[in-house]
C-alpha cells in the first residue's frame, strides 16, 4: 500500500511538473509550435507513449485532459471561454446580451476554430508522414 502510494504520489508530481512547465513556456512567451498538434499528433504520441507502459499512459492522458481543459475555457468565441465573458458581462451590465450578437460571435469563433485546425492537421500530417498510418494500426 505504501509503495501504490508512493508511486501514485510520484505520478501526480510529475503531471505538476509537466503543467508548471507549460505554464512557465506560455508566461515567458516561448514559440509553442513545436508542442502544438491536433488529432494526428495525439495519436502518434499516444502510440509512442504506450509502448513506454501504462504509467506513463496514465500521465499523458492525465496531462492531455488538463490542457483540453485550460483551452475549452480560454476566452475565446465557441468555446466555454468565450460564452463565460457573455455571461460575466451579462452580470456586470444587468441585463442579457442580444442574442444575435453572441451567435455571430460564437460563428465567427468556431470558423476560426475550424480554420486553425485544418492548419494544425495539415502541419501534423507534414510533420508525421509515415508514422500516422502506424501509429492508428499499431
Amino acid at each position: 500500500l505504501v509503495a501504490g502510494a508512493q508511486s501514485g504520489y510520484n505520478y501526480y508530481a510529475r503531471i505538476l511538473s509537466v503543467l508548471a512547465d507549460i505554464v512557465k513556456d506560455a508566461w515567458n512567451r516561448q514559440p509553442v509550435a513545436q508542442s502544438v498538434g491536433g488529432p494526428i499528433a495525439i495519436a502518434v504520441i499516444t502510440s509512442d507513449v504506450l509502448d513506454m507502459g501504462f504509467a506513463q499512459l496514465i500521465i499523458f492522458i492525465a496531462v492531455l485532459s488538463l490542457n483540453f481543459a485550460v483551452i475549452n475555457i480560454l476566452p475565446f468565441p465557441a468555446l466555454d471561454g468565450g460564452r463565460l465573458i457573455f455571461v460575466i458581462a451579462e452580470k456586470l451590465r444587468g441585463k442579457p446580451s442580444r442574442q444575435i450578437v453572441e451567435a455571430w460571435f460564437h460563428r465567427v469563433g468556431f470558423i476560426l476554430l475550424i480554420l486553425l485546425m485544418i492548419a494544425v492537421t495539415y502541419r501534423d500530417i507534414a510533420r508525421f508522414g509515415g508514422r500516422i498510418w502506424n501509429a492508428v494500426i499499431g
